[in-house]
């Protein structure tokens, strides 16, 4: 079944991002939101700068995680 299909046609495009400049919590709300493992970082000229996952989050220290934003710990090397 898999063999008959394009990626074009199962990829999604135009989807979700995250501002580098959100905070934290409100970055892992979306994440739970859209149901994401992960979401694309973009600057303020909407230009990618990383990937935040789950993961990346975990990282963080609990404690402190209201004080970090997506920029801060989004995986950078793509």
């Amino acid at each position: 079944m898999l063999q008959g299909l394009n990626v074009n046609e199962v990829m999604q495009t135009g989807g979700p991002t995250i501002d580098e400049r959100t905070p934290l919590p409100e970055a892992l709300d979306q994440l739970r939101r859209t149901r994401h493992h992960g979401l694309p970082v973009v600057n303020a000229a909407g230009e990618l700068v990383g990937v935040l996952t789950l993961q990346d989050i975990d990282r963080a220290p609990e404690e402190a995680q209201a004080n970090y934003t997506a920029g801060d710990f989004c995986t950078r090397e793509l």
